[in-house]
């Protein structure tokens, strides 16, 4: 049996036509065989079923008068249609069964226009028939609402496969109706979660506190504190100095990219504060002659115990953007903007402004703040732009299955819960460190990046001096004595900052205080918002002022067009939400209303992140491993508030930003019939330039959009596009004025202290190479050569060019290394988070809601929010669109999100002049009885006992209106129905 199942699971299906349709019945009898459609045939002719030319008109109206009227209907006209008008004398007269083989498929089907016709409608009665049909509600026999959920969210076809097989190592993909692939269609374990089957439970019957500061600690802090005053003034006066003494000229787009123009004043507060601890740990170092040892979970150094919680209150104080009230509040229904009071017992766990995690102990040079540039064997590190011209150097390899889109909303969720600001001077100036000496002549945190003399792209001079590539170190975020450790300036939790802010007052300054909405910027041809246009458009906007830039909750909003049309989505998504439901409860204010549409929003991104976007990234099997799928029904109980949901130095500054090697260099823009008929958008001559989005003539965000769905993503792999190797942030008008990302991950990697991809391969329980050699069952010959040009030992790799140089795991686009930190961040990131979607508690969304956003894909948010020029998508925006199992549907045919779940009442309107209080029950039709729940109106058929009753009660009109009643009384209707 098992056999034959892997057969069928493995074989690829015929899609039905002419050419296959034909061969033997009951050959094994001699003088007994036949063709199979000449039985068919013959069967329908003895059935009297009309020609196939009546049933095409009945089906989709259009006339056949002639054979070749058939041109454009079927498959193969010029060879099929001279023989059909051999045989038949009239078209009128061809069998039903021999054109309908003929037509040409419709779009995601495997059949024409004609048997899907046939098909649905027979199908449509088999169910309109059965008054057992799993699914009716108002019948005596129909299951509970909760039993109805557990058979549609738990009946698959690999459930059922996997039941039958006898062998524990069984395995099947997920769709068995598809053939199986690598990506998110690989066959998975039967023991997987995914394959858990329905479950059965309706159907059971119902009834330390830290030493204080020591006098010595405090007097170090007070000396730490005098050194960072006279490195600051010795900055002023290196930088007091004019423009034409500057060889190296600031660009304007540096001023955005490497130092927080939009900085926060908390930023540079914090900064401060965690400076003079850096100070203050070199001292104490100093004194004891030897390095401080890095802080290691499992065994803590003593340097790192003191509560220096005294000292941040100092520099550090809440205020009005920054509230850190207590007690915290365990029935509030929303989240605080910054993330405080998330976790109870710690309020400040996974806060905006917290220093990220390490995963392992940093590694500095001086064990304290020195990046690693020395090599296992003593030598230097090689430069970050050499290893980014050998093994990260452009080839186009596209990903064979996923969009564009994979790329982009990895983006736009990077941008929701990570952004190490930069350093800036003491007065929050932006630093100028393009010059190679910048580290001596500006500031100790520049480390600008040598350009080699055989560089294929820069120029190795400027005017006769080196030319370098500007680098400035993150902000140290460092709370406690020990090794740097830079900040997070935003919240940890997918709670949709990306779009709101994390603060209270970049919330405020996004909202119109009226009817929940947020400010927006109008389009003529999109009714959905798109984001308000920054006030300051000084130095950060390279089209303004003609096309200004927009500000958003992340200032990343226009960093290219794509970041912008994402925001734009989601910013429309909260006004449209926020509209519907004032409509819905037109007794909230514009408080409730915000803060709800807010709530429904970071759901959704949340969910279309762990049900749509990871499994795809990380694959199957890692995401049951981590815990990573969506409960199908009922609430999460996974909540830990012991653990932090912090961001790692890992994952921020390496192993995420494999979605660098998935971006093109061009985007394209199509039409609303996907046709590439404008030009598309070259990404090196596009970052910070709006320019894109105002062209509404060529589809504005909306056609940039279905660019991101339609077009294939790059593959995740050791090579990027020279529009992010050598045009990062480029201005048009000036040559060479780009950045290289590659170099900037691998030197940021080294600046945030990680230690090497090898070390973070055994922290994964992956083999660890001890030569280049160990690594060719993990990577690519190509990679492991480049690799082993660049560095001197397998223990030097860096982590970026680590990951992304891995062969993907089965099943996912990435490689074991990069799916270990990834998952285990967004393991994290669900079960740190008291808000998390799907928790029960004070905050949790009714089971109603909660199955309306379970609903909710990356698409119908997309047709939720669409306008003039997107009219259809496919079901699964990440992955590229496909005539049969992907392809484009109409708009018009995606669930949307039902807000009327959201009514907020007391009790349960029945009609304009009758509502039940929660308990009360009454008959709203002649067959069906309702109560009202604190969940809402649960409706149930009656068991009519006499028919002829209930007849002389209510109108043969109202009887037949309840299907309950139509049912179990047909009898009296027979004449009516004949």
């Amino acid at each position: 049996m098992m056999t034959v199942g892997a057969y069928l699971l493995s074989g690829a299906v015929v899609r039905p036509q002419l050419k296959e349709f034909g061969g033997g019945v009951f050959n094994d009898v001699p003088q007994h065989g036949a063709e199979s459609a000449a039985l068919l045939i013959h069967r329908s002719r003895d059935h009297g079923i009309p020609g196939y030319v009546k049933f095409r008109e009945y089906c989709t109206g259009e006339k056949i008068t002639s054979f070749a009227d058939l041109k454009d209907i079927v498959v193969e006209p010029h060879h099929l249609i001279p023989i059909l008008s051999d045989l038949y004398r009239s078209v009128e007269n061809v069998d039903l069964l021999v054109l309908a083989l003929a037509e040409k498929p419709l779009r995601g089907s495997l059949v024409g226009p004609t048997l899907g016709c046939i098909l649905a409608s027979q199908y449509r009665k088999v169910i309109r028939g059965d008054n057992y049909w799993f699914s009716n509600i108002n019948t005596v026999s129909s299951f509970s609402i909760a039993q109805l959920k557990a058979i549609t969210s738990g009946t698959k076809m690999a459930d059922i496969i996997c039941g039958s097989a006898d062998t524990a190592d069984a395995a099947v993909q997920p769709n068995p109706f598809l053939l199986a692939d690598e990506f998110d269609n690989f066959p998975i374990s039967c023991k997987s979660e995914a394959l858990s089957g329905m479950s059965f439970e309706e159907w059971k019957q119902l009834p330390t506190e830290l030493p204080r500061v020591t006098p010595h600690v405090a007097k170090l802090l007070r000396d730490a504190e005098r050194i960072v005053e006279e490195k600051n003034r010795q900055h002023t006066k290196s930088t007091d100095r004019t423009d034409e003494e500057d060889k190296f000229p600031m660009f304007p787009h540096s001023l955005f990219v490497h130092s927080p123009t939009k900085a926060r004043d908390k930023t540079t507060e914090l900064s401060e504060a965690s400076g003079i601890i850096l100070e203050a740990t070199k001292l104490l170092a100093a004194e004891r002659r030897s390095h401080i040892p890095s802080y290691d979970k499992s065994n803590k150094v003593a340097v790192s115990q003191f509560d220096l919680d005294w000292f941040f209150a100092r520099h550090f104080p809440p205020d009005t953007c920054f509230p850190a009230d207590l007690p915290c509040d365990h029935t509030a229904k929303y989240r605080i903007h910054s993330g405080w009071c998330n976790n109870l017992r710690r309020p400040e766990k996974g806060n905006a402004f917290q220093p990220f995690l390490h995963l392992l102990p940093p590694q500095y040079d001086d064990g304290i703040d020195i990046p690693r540039s020395t090599s296992s064997t003593g030598g230097r590190l090689p430069n970050p732009r050499v290893i980014s011209n050998v093994v990260h150097h452009d080839a186009f390899i596209e990903h064979g299955k996923y969009s564009h889109m994979i790329m982009q909303f990895g983006q736009f969720l990077g941008h929701d819960i990570t952004h190490a600001p930069l350093s800036t001077g003491p007065n929050g100036e932006a630093l100028n460190c393009s010059s190679c000496d910048s580290f001596r002549t500006v500031s100790e945190n520049c480390l600008p990046i040598p350009v080699p003399e055989d560089d294929p792209f820069f120029s190795p001079t400027v005017d006769g001096e080196p030319r370098c590539i500007s680098f400035i170190r993150s902000v140290n975020g460092q709370r406690q004595l020990g090794p740097r450790s830079p900040m997070n300036k935003l919240t940890a939790f997918l709670d949709g900052s990306v779009i709101y802010g994390s603060t209270v007052c970049e919330a405020d300054a996004l909202r119109t205080n009226s009817g929940g909405m947020l400010r927006s910027t109008q389009s003529t041809i999109n009714p959905v918002s798109i984001p308000p246009q920054a006030d300051d458009q000084s130095q950060t906007c390279q089209s303004a002022p003609r096309y200004p830039c927009f500000t958003s909750g992340d200032e990343r909003v226009s960093q290219h067009p794509a970041v912008t049309a994402l925001h734009s989505l989601f910013h429309g998504d909260h006004n449209r939400i926020a509209g519907e439901l004032a409509s819905i409860n037109s007794h909230w204010d514009d408080e409730i209303l915000y803060q709800e549409a807010r709530r429904i929003v970071g759901a959704t991104i949340a969910h279309i992140t762990f049900n749509e976007f990871l499994p795809k990234l990380l694959g199957n099997k890692v995401v049951d491993k981590y815990d990573l799928r969506p409960k199908s029904n009922a609430y999460f109980k996974g909540y830990d508030e012991d653990c932090d949901a912090g961001l790692s130095h890992s994952f921020s500054a390496a192993a995420y930003r494999v979605g660098h090697s998935m971006s093109r260099r061009f985007f394209s823009r199509p039409d609303p019939h996907f046709h590439n008929s404008t030009p598309p958008l070259d990404l090196a001559m596009n970052f910070e330039y709006a320019d894109a989005v105002y062209d509404e003539e060529n589809g504005g965000v909306e056609s940039i959009i279905l660019g991101l769905v339609s077009s294939t993503s790059m593959a995740v792999d050791r090579y990027i596009t020279d529009a992010l190797r050598n045009f990062l942030f480029n201005i048009r008008e000036i040559p060479q004025s780009g950045l290289d990302l590659a170099a900037i991950n691998i030197m940021r990697g080294r600046d945030h202290g990680l230690p090497s991809y090898v070390a973070h391969r055994k922290l994964c329980g992956l083999s660890t190479p001890v030569s280049f050699v160990d690594l060719s069952g993990d990577m690519p010959p190509s990679a492991v050569e480049a690799l082993s040009s660049v560095y001197e030992s397998v223990e030097d790799i860096d982590l970026f060019s680590g990951v992304v140089s891995e062969i993907p795991l089965k099943g996912a686009m990435v490689g074991p290394t990069a799916a270990c930190i990834i998952a285990e961040q967004f393991s994290r990131l669900k079960r740190c988070d008291r808000f998390y979607y799907e928790n029960d508690g004070p905050q949790q969304f009714t089971q109603d809601q909660l199955d309306e956003i379970r609903q909710v894909t990356l698409s119908s948010v997309i047709c939720s929010n669409h306008g003039s020029w997107i009219r259809k998508v496919q079901p699964d925006a990440f992955a590229i669109p496909d005539d049969i199992t992907n392809a484009p549907t109409d708009c018009d045919n995606y669930h949307m999100l039902d807000l009327t779940k959201w009514v907020d009442q007391y009790g349960c309107p029945i009609s304009s002049s009758m509502t039940l209080a929660p308990g009360e029950s009454t008959l709203i039709s002649p067959c069906t009885s309702c109560t009202c729940t604190y969940e809402g109106l649960r409706c149930r058929a009656t068991i009519i006992h006499d028919c002829h009753a209930a007849a002389k009660k209510f109108s043969a009109a109202e009887m037949m209106k309840d299907s309950a009643c139509a049912i179990q009384c047909s009898f009296l209707f027979k004449k009516r129905y004949d």
